[in-house]
């Protein structure tokens, strides 16, 4: 019986305020009408003549919540519903139309019988025997005590199917959530393994390169992708990274592709002098770079790489900016793209939703890719073993979405 389990929380907490605040309304009318009648006595009995018909009303509803009411909501049998639900209502009004409450006990001195019987004409003393001793006539079987019964039978069994559908629908939303933010964390971890293998084959390709040219800078390349590589096994399998890191990553990256080019190849890089202790997701803006290298570095022509971090005051977003040249007249030359930059952008979607701008425009001449993105403070940062530790709160695209804008040229 999963179903129960699953809305034994609220929804049951629900129905048994709901009931205790049903039978708790004749125990106050008592309590209210003795407090203007303080010479009556209490008596349960007045009670009781209230509750016993709300007791086979709550039994209806026990037998439709726990029986009839799963076989529309969880099984999603409309016919089956319909008929289990009519069997009830039938037995219902069965039991209605052939029990009747006992007549009210009468409350004090003032409520005897001798004062209800005052108002007999005054020849009935006179009137003959066969007919004071007639019977009372019969109860109809179906009277207004029946019909008011009945309805309110309805009302409650459709108020706990409404309700039943309510509970369905916020506890699906709630699992559906739960499996989105799951499935945000796999494909996160899947998009990461396909920006390290695409970064690995453009760094190994350029120290193969500087092996036939400079074996001395072929192994200070090799240093350098130590230190990257110990920032992709340590850092980027991680949430959040400090931006210090990032900023470091991105310098190792750049001396290291300057090596293999000559002055004529104008790279800068340009961060703020003191950065602040935030955080930001890992491998963001190197497919960027990656990319700027890729497509906008000639060996025929001049060609320049000017990368750019800067952060808002109140240190709520960075701005990565990256402008590289184009040679439209190189045939060797390639539009711009790749798997980096597709899943950067699909990263981004998913870790921020509509919180993030991505622009990208060109000419001629040049080729420019502006990115803002919120960050994150961090909120801890101490030491284990010799190894740091760093504590961060959770991506704010997961919680919130702002007004954004993405725009890919």
């Amino acid at each position: 019986m999963t179903w129960l389990k699953r809305f034994a929380t609220h929804e049951n907490l629900f129905y048994l305020l709901f009931w205790v605040v049903l039978f708790s309304v004749p125990l106050f009318g008592v309590w209210v009408h003795l407090l203007n009648r303080p010479e009556e006595d209490f008596m349960w009995i007045h009670v009781w003549h209230v509750w016993e018909p709300m007791l086979a009303l709550l039994l209806a509803f026990l037998i439709h919540n726990w029986f009839i009411a799963p076989i529309l909501i969880i099984k999603k049998r409309t016919l089956t519903y319909v008929l289990s639900a009519a069997v009830l209502l039938g037995v219902f009004m069965l039991y209605q139309c052939n029990h009747h409450p006992a007549d009210m006990p009468p409350r004090g001195p003032h409520h005897g019988p001798e004062f209800v019987d005052n108002k007999q004409p005054a020849n009935a003393i006179d009137a003959p025997s066969d007919l004071q001793q007639a019977p009372p006539p019969h109860k109809p079987p179906l009277d207004m005590h029946s019909i008011i019964a009945f309805s309110m039978l309805l009302l409650t069994l459709s108020a706990n199917t409404g309700a039943k559908f309510y509970f369905k629908t916020r506890d699906d939303s709630d699992h559906l959530a739960e499996l989105q933010q799951e499935r945000l964390s796999q494909e996160l971890e899947y998009l990461k393994y396909q920006v390290n293998p695409h970064f690995f084959m453009n760094t190994l390709n350029n120290i193969h390169a500087l092996v036939d040219i400079d074996p001395g800078k072929a192994k200070n390349s090799i240093v350098k992708l130590s230190h990257l590589m110990r920032y992709l096994l340590y850092e980027a399998s991680t949430e959040q990274v400090p931006l210090q890191h990032n900023i470091d990553f991105l310098r190792n990256y750049i001396d290291m592709m300057q090596m293999r080019y000559s002055d004529k190849v104008d790279i800068r890089l340009d961060v703020p002098d003191k950065v602040a202790s935030v955080n930001l997701p890992p491998l963001l803006m190197i497919p960027f770079l990656e990319n700027a290298f890729k497509h906008g570095v000639s060996y025929a022509h001049p060609s320049f790489i000017h990368v750019k971090i800067t952060l808002d005051p109140d240190l709520s977003h960075l701005t990565f900016t990256c402008v590289n040249s184009q040679h439209t007249d190189d045939k060797t030359m390639q539009p711009p793209g790749g798997i980096g930059v597709p899943n950067v952008i699909q990263r981004l979607n998913l870790l921020f939703g509509d919180n993030y701008t991505l622009d990208t425009s060109e000419d001629a001449d040049e080729y420019r890719v502006k990115l803002i993105i919120p960050l994150i403070k961090s909120s801890n940062t101490r030491t284990n073993n010799g190894k740091e530790r760093r504590e961060s709160n959770s991506l704010p695209g997961n919680r919130r979405r702002a007004t954004g804008t993405a725009t890919v040229g």
